[in-house]
């Protein structure tokens, strides 16, 4: 895990709604209006107070840089979790001290004839934060074509799915797919039933021209890079972070 700075940051929560039954969207804002300068795909910690020592817990930033000094989080509430009961109840104008900008799941100066993305859970807020480069990098090359493939378990737990099919309404090569382990949905074009891992014999992978990004549950990255490597792909094609709450290890 790469950390980048030390510096602490106070944050005040400025709004709150919820994603899903047990997913809340968090907006902060710096207390003292500034900002600091991260890449989408980056992640904080949080600085949890205890009586004992230090406790931090990372989370994805989900918003791409905007210079106004917000920063957004989703938090899946997990029993008994100290950062995710922190962020489940605190209120407007609550502070929380968090550091960084911290991790490796960026977008950098691979040129691939296609990126996928696939996430789980929480996992797909760096891909969320990552829209307006998209948009840029498709602008920028007339036959790139990109894929997010998310994973969840109904259709009620997907998180941003109308900003991901708004993004593919207005760009054509891109596209969004859900698999849903517990649903099965027949209305809908997007949506199938299973894990994200069974779902790339329907993309047609070709090592050598696609680029992979892994974010979310172990199990999923571990299952999916395995796949992905016996299928012919170099591992420098192959970008992973590893979630539990929130980030763990990139690769």
């Amino acid at each position: 895990m790469s950390q980048t700075s030390q510096t602490t940051y106070r944050y005040l929560l400025k709004s709150a709604r919820m994603l899903a039954a047990n997913t809340r969207h968090l907006v902060f804002e710096c207390e003292d209006k500034t900002s600091f300068s991260y890449a989408p795909g980056q992640f904080i910690s949080i600085h949890i107070p205890t009586t004992g020592k230090a406790i931090r817990r990372n989370f994805s930033i989900a918003n791409p840089p905007t210079g106004n000094g917000e920063i957004e989080l989703a938090c899946a509430y997990v029993l008994n979790g100290l950062a995710t009961t922190l962020l489940s109840n605190i209120k407007e104008g609550e502070a929380i001290d968090i550091s960084g900008p911290y991790g490796l799941l960026l977008l950098k100066e691979e040129d691939p004839q296609r990126y996928i993305f696939v996430a789980t859970g929480t996992g797909i807020t760096p891909y969320r934060s990552m829209l307006p480069n998209l948009a840029r990098r498709l602008e920028a090359k007339a036959d790139l074509e990109i894929v997010v493939l998310f994973g969840a378990r109904t259709l009620e737990s997907l998180l941003y799915v109308d900003e991901f099919l708004d993004f593919a309404k207005q760009h054509p090569r891109f596209r969004y797919m859900a698999a849903l382990s517990q649903d099965s949905p027949s209305d809908l074009s997007f949506a199938s039933k299973g894990y994200v891992q069974h779902q790339f014999e329907s993309l047609n992978l070709k090592p050598g021209s696609d680029f992979i990004y892994l974010c979310g549950n172990p199990n999923m990255i571990d299952q999916s890079f395995t796949a992905l490597i016996e299928a012919g792909f170099d591992r420098k094609a192959i970008k992973r972070e590893k979630y539990i709450s929130g980030p763990l290890t990139a690769a």
